[in-house]
């Protein structure tokens, strides 16, 4: 079986080597910028899950619709080198870096040595990988378990050695224990391989059993994640979702989540930019034959890419249309589905920099890419991460308060051992539930009722106009933790 590169890609080992060590350090320069901030929402949880015991964590973590196994090795990881922000963050950077790695060697083996750094040059710039590379959560994993079962497949076409088709089905395995969302990846990748049957059966079908082989043994797994996700079935409904939803979660996936500073053409334009670079990807790459000189056409590589890049988002559109839930919107569940989406982008700009019109200036749709990503990653950097840093030091300004309600488990990881001796937690509680919980403390003391979940939570109107029993003596807002002090009335 002919490998994909020819000897010309092979020539200059120590140059893709060079290169490819360039990449990694600009990475680990742009990924650590955001290291050392205070946690959000979401990482305050995986730390609290971290001081469950093992049973409490798989109960917990299914019941909120999350496989327990990141969070198992994220408790493990703690408990050996403890929970500071910066170390409880090491394996999403380490995880993303490896992905970084892949997805070079990947691309270098099919579609080129330009393609190559350029797909690495527009993961580093990507605003979702810079999100899940400085996040105590389990989206790197998903990142790194894709790029790793894409290799896997490509080298197992390439080669037909067992021990890569081995390493595709373990990937798979691990991404979707993970998270459930990489289901939807695995997903791509049968369709990939259906979709390549005619051009190559040998390895079609084995990579189709490999895909379909651990379905039993994640069975129990994923049976149990459906029992405990029942409470949170909705009525379906085909026409109970817009659909724009699902263009602007995908346009969040393309060039990063464009709302902090710009309005909905900025997105649109991006999706142009990308419908663009899509279509002259397959120009040079959508056939047997290909127009870059240091690759040879024996694997389908636009062909797996577009499904790597397209099932997952179809099939969150489909789902949010039917559920008319808000999944779509939320472009961390793309995550698996990156590779795809790059290794498109880089074949469009390789394909670009040979037109006549480019010869002068070879780089420049490279160029025009990442400056389009570059005002998307600068609203990141400057994400306000240390309000409830300064949120628990101004409320413990007189000492540790004595009663607290609302996202106390900020306060949790903040005060660490000196809390207060009433805490009363309020995550995931509708308004009125805690309406009710504040109108049912009969403390003396004030009490703290502090949110931070993002610009706007459920809970915001409670504390806007809190219960009648309590006179406000004082309003906090430090980024997006707010905070209010209740004195009970007389």
């Amino acid at each position: 079986m002919q490998e994909p590169r020819s000897e010309s890609a092979n020539s200059k080992p120590d140059t893709a080597r060079r290169i490819l060590f360039a990449l990694l350090a600009i990475a680990l320069t742009g990924f650590s910028i955001n290291l050392w901030r205070g946690f959000h929402v979401d990482e305050y949880n995986t730390w609290f899950r971290t001081r469950l015991t093992l049973g409490e964590l798989v109960q917990n973590r299914l019941q909120a619709g999350h496989f327990p196994t990141y969070f198992a090795l994220e408790t493990w990881w703690v408990r050996a080198f403890g929970d500071l922000e910066v170390v409880m963050r090491l394996p999403s950077l380490l995880l993303t870096l490896g992905s970084l790695a892949i997805l070079y060697h990947f691309l270098r083996n099919t579609a080129g040595a330009y393609a190559a750094g350029a797909a690495g040059l527009l993961f580093i710039f990507h605003q979702l990988t810079i999100w899940v590379a400085q996040t105590a959560r389990p989206y790197a994993g998903t990142l790194f378990f894709s790029m790793l079962a894409a290799i896997a497949f490509e080298r197992w076409w390439s080669t037909a050695r067992r021990s890569w088709l081995a390493a595709f089905c373990a990937a798979n395995i691990a991404g979707l224990l993970f998270h459930a969302s990489y289901g939807m990846t695995t997903l791509a990748f049968a369709f990939a391989a259906v979709l390549s049957w005619r051009r190559h059966p040998k390895s079609a079908m084995p990579a189709i059993l490999a895909i379909l082989l651990p379905l039993p043994i994640l069975a129990i797994p994923l049976l149990l994640l459906a029992k405990t996700q029942e409470k949170y079935q909705k009525t379906f409904s085909a026409l109970s979702f817009n659909p724009f939803r699902a263009m602007n979660g995908f346009g969040s996936m393309v060039f990063g989540d464009h709302t902090p500073w710009a309005k909905d053409w900025y997105l649109y334009l991006g999706l142009i930019l990308f419908a663009v670079l899509v279509l002259a990807a397959q120009k040079s790459f959508g056939g047997r034959k290909t127009s870059v000189s240091d690759v040879a056409p024996e694997f389908p590589i636009f062909m797996f890419a577009s499904c790597w890049a397209f099932v997952p988002s179809a099939c969150i559109g489909i789902g949010a249309a039917i559920t008319g839930s808000s999944m779509a919107s939320h472009d961390r569940y793309y995550t698996p589905a990156l590779g795809g989406l790059i290794s498109l982008m880089a074949m469009g700009v390789t394909h670009l920099r040979q037109r006549p019109a480019f010869r002068k200036a070879p780089h420049l749709p490279l160029v025009v890419v990442v400056l389009f990503m570059f005002p998307n990653d600068i609203a990141w950097w400057r994400w306000p991460g240390d309000g409830p840093k300064q949120m628990a030091r101004e409320i413990a300004a007189n000492g540790v308060p004595s009663a607290v309600a609302g996202h106390v488990h900020v306060l949790n990881y903040e005060y660490r051992g000196r809390l207060p001796q009433t805490m009363m937690n309020f995550l995931g509680m509708f308004p009125m539930e805690a309406e009710e919980e504040l109108e049912s403390y009969r403390g003396a003391e004030p009490i703290w009722f502090l949110i931070y979940n993002n610009k706007r939570d459920a809970l915001d109107p409670v504390l806007k106009d809190p219960p009648s029993q309590f006179i406000v003596e004082r309003r906090l807002v430090f980024g997006d933790a707010r905070a209010v002090l209740l004195r009970p009335k007389p």
